[in-house]
């Protein structure tokens, strides 16, 4: 029994190695028979193409496969030359300096704008040594412009010469009308365009605005005010009583 299972052995350890070398054996008798081969004797004809052909099938846009480029927009010229001119201008001092300078100012503009806000529309105020006078100070007081007895104050400006007051009198004289006749709500907190705001569908927002601009020329510009001076804008305050209808 042995010995017949050691023959078995012996034969599948042989028949494996034969089997392993039948692969070179066939590729051996392959490359063999390669090599043999008669050399191709075949005559080789050289095609040329026509000029002509050839151009005229080069210049047809049929056989053109380059991708077509969009035509360029203004939009796209612009841009170019935008970026050309902001790249050449980082490389020139004078221009760099005039970009800076622009910057600083446009900066500075912004701020005083917010602070401008910030303060109610008023920082001109805030920068003058002008200060209203004490005949018309109206207070923090949101009922101070209805005790104030505007007309004796009025009289008492004119009588000793201080058109300037009389003017400022006259201003709030009109403010005092419209709070009365409820054309605009009266409030310390406001400044004098929010009323032009609250009036601006009235017929007479223009004659106010311009008393208002008056107004602010003489609390805030050292705008002396002599008497035709003061006859003149007297005549604006009673046009803006008539379009308010309050003659």
């Amino acid at each position: 029994m042995k010995q017949l299972v050691s023959t078995y052995l012996i034969l599948v350890c042989a028949g494996a190695f034969l089997f392993s070398l039948l692969p070179l054996q066939v590729y051996a008798q392959h490359a063999d028979s390669i090599s043999v081969l008669p050399a191709d004797s075949s005559k080789v004809y050289v095609r040329t193409i026509d000029d002509v052909a050839h151009h005229s099938i080069a210049s047809d846009d049929a056989f053109s496969y380059t991708e077509a480029k969009d035509p360029e927009t203004l939009w796209s010229r612009i841009k170019r030359w935008l970026f050309s001119f902001l790249f050449n201008a980082f490389e020139n001092d004078w221009l760099r300096l005039f970009f800076k300078i622009t910057f600083f100012l446009i900066f500075g503009l912004v701020l005083l704008a917010l602070i401008n806000q910030l303060l109610g529309g008023n920082i001109k105020n805030a920068f003058s040594n002008t200060r209203a006078s004490q005949a018309v100070n109206l207070g923090n007081n949101s009922q101070s412009i209805e005790k104030l007895n505007l007309d004796k104050l009025l009289e008492e400006a004119l009588s000793r010469n201080s058109y300037s007051d009389a003017v400022r009198l006259l201003y709030l004289k009109a403010l005092e009308e419209l709070n009365a006749h409820e054309l605009i709500n009266w409030k310390a907190d406001k400044t004098n365009h929010d009323y032009i705001q609250e009036l601006r569908s009235h017929p007479a927002c223009p004659l106010f605005s311009r008393l208002t601009n008056i107004y602010e020329y003489v609390e805030y510009g050292d705008f002396n005010v002599e008497r035709k001076n003061y006859d003149s804008i007297r005549k604006i305050y009673e046009e803006f009583r008539h379009k308010t209808g309050h003659v």
